[in-house]
């Protein structure tokens, strides 16, 4: 059980979230970079990796870990998987060499075709975590010059001084007890005291259901603190989310979506649900 799993499967966090509230002003805007990959859903973890790959480029962030990292784990502890956990330690293996060779390249607006090989053998080798029934193919799936070009007219748009932050950036942030509550709690990116997730969607529109889901993550952010890599604490005032086809970074006071006395009983709501499933399984 996840976050996103609770948010979208749990009739009684259901329930609750639905008092969180869609901003004024939200509205769909338009696309700046068509998709052209056969795979949208590979592409969207591929550019994650991407903007994250640019943003360490710039020096205002650094990772420990990548999801991909934590995937090869998995795999090595689940026997169905771990047929897979070579395959997956090669494409990490070329991904990190790529991502070394293009170096400060990332810091222009161009991503070479060689970083975007780099970012679609990591979207590969994630799906061992995120969705492990589908790792063979992904691992297995030949690059295509659509996915290059797909990245590459992504990585072009991205408003790189929005995401500059003036105190902290962290990437994929967790929120300590707070994410193990919960079966599993990791964002996309946190810059200053805004909570940002990255959407590669067809359509530059922002549901409720991801506004639900940056409001979780926020709450756990607020209450457990974030794990932190920079050594420096954060408090959640603002949710974002970045519309990579739009080149478009919105942003909104918490508060917008969901009143600071329902704060704490959604809180509540998402903590009471997480514990009793974890203890189940």
């Amino acid at each position: 059980m996840s976050l996103t799993s609770l948010l979208g499967g749990d009739a009684s966090v259901k329930a609750a979230f639905q008092v969180v509230k869609r901003p004024v002003g939200l509205a769909m805007l338009p696309i700046a970079a068509f998709p052209l990959s056969r795979s949208p859903a590979m592409i969207g973890t591929a550019f994650d990796y991407a903007l994250r790959f640019g943003l360490e480029a710039r020096g205002w962030a650094a990772h420990d870990h990548w999801i991909a990292d934590s995937a090869i784990v998995r795999a090595l502890t689940t026997p169905e998987l771990q047929p897979l956990v070579g395959l997956a330690l090669m494409q990490q293996a070329e991904a990190k060499r790529l991502i070394e060779v293009a170096g400060e390249a990332l810091t222009c607006g161009e991503l070479s075709a060689g970083a975007a090989r780099a970012c679609t053998l990591l979207a590969g080798v994630d799906i061992l975590q995120r969705a492990p029934s589908y790792a063979g193919a992904a691992l297995m799936r030949p690059l295509e010059d659509a996915d290059v070009l797909d990245l590459q007219a992504l990585y072009r748009i991205v408003p790189w001084k929005r995401f500059q932050p003036t105190t902290v950036l962290h990437l994929n942030p967790t929120f300590r007890e707070g994410s193990l509550a919960v079966g599993g709690a990791d964002a996309d990116l946190i810059v200053d005291d805004c909570l940002i997730e990255i959407k590669t969607t067809k359509t530059s529109k922002i549901e409720l259901s991801h506004l639900r889901q940056l409001v979780g993550y926020a709450l756990l952010a607020n209450q457990f603190g974030v794990d932190e890599k920079g050594g420096q604490s954060v408090t959640i005032r603002r949710l974002g989310v970045y519309l990579s086809r739009a080149g478009v970074l919105v942003s909104w006071p918490l508060e917008e979506c969901v009143s600071e006395k329902e704060q704490g009983r959604l809180l509540d709501a998402l903590l009471a649900r997480g514990r009793a499933q974890w203890r189940r399984e």
